[in-house]
């Protein structure tokens, strides 16, 4: 019962657990979060970021960790009015540590729904965001006009070699192919086969 959405932004929780090896670790999700009666011209299409803390449990079975994946997403966007920046600004001033986030996921349609295009115009998640933001590795899930997905991934050669985002689009491939099969396995047992393929 998710949305494309939540089952792309739990896809790359999974694909950061597979490549890490972490368990509980916090992706920040931009959000449209504008309210109904303001448009695209007035307000950036992405409003505000939304963190969210998934605790991913190897014992249970991979559609069990799925769901509670989905869970936290939704439970996550509950909060997507709360200023995320505010938020940050107050804990620095308040003299704690600033907290530093190190993952951020972003699922858009590209064409982004509701926004004009020119005529003639190609528009795909790359024209959108391209060197927008400079992160070491980049994974972005575009949506074309008739619901198709494909995987692209940016990234940074002065950081990064070709290899490691070679592994990243294996890994999340691995993930595509081998989650739905695997169900009924425990998540631990899919993550550590999608490691070793």
């Amino acid at each position: 019962g998710a949305t494309p959405n939540a089952l792309f932004v739990v896809l790359s929780a999974l694909t950061v657990s597979a490549q890490t090896g972490a368990d509980d670790f916090v992706i920040l999700v931009p959000a449209d979060n504008r309210r109904p009666e303001e448009t695209t011209d007035r307000v950036g299409y992405s409003g505000n970021i939304i963190p969210m803390r998934f605790t991913l449990d190897g014992q249970v079975s991979v559609a069990d960790a799925v769901r509670q994946a989905v869970a936290t997403v939704y439970e996550a966007m509950e909060y997507s009015s709360v200023d995320y920046g505010t938020i940050l600004t107050a804990l620095r001033q308040g003299g704690g540590r600033f907290p530093v986030a190190e993952i951020m996921t972003l699922v858009k349609n590209a064409p982004l729904r509701g926004v004009p295009i020119p005529a003639a115009a190609q528009v795909t998640c790359e024209t959108i965001f391209k060197d927008i933001v400079h992160y070491p590795l980049s994974i972005s899930f575009e949506f074309d006009e008739h619901d198709h997905v494909h995987l692209e991934i940016e990234y940074r050669t002065d950081i990064l070699a070709e290899a490691d985002a070679q592994r990243v689009a294996q890994i999340v491939e691995s993930l595509v192919e081998l989650a739905p099969q695997s169900s009924g396995k425990p998540l631990g047992e899919l993550l550590g086969d999608v490691r070793a393929g």
